[in-house]
């Protein structure tokens, strides 16, 4: 369906849409460096997973 769609009107972000694979760099890159500092101590491991949400809202958001 989104491929039909995208034949019909290119231009509308669709693509931008489904190209997921921009969309998760930066949050995996931020889990892997949370789940080092999780041996380190919670606390720093639960504002890391706090910051991967605001990232991504904020990527989003300005697409």
């Amino acid at each position: 369906m989104a491929k039909s769609l995208m034949k019909i009107n290119p231009e509308k972000g669709l693509p931008d849409a489904l190209n997921v694979k921009n969309a998760l760099i930066i949050p995996s890159i931020l889990f892997i460096v949370g789940l080092v500092i999780a041996f380190l101590g919670y606390p720093i491991a639960i504002s890391i997973c706090c910051l991967i949400t605001i990232i991504r809202s904020i990527i989003y958001t300005l697409k």
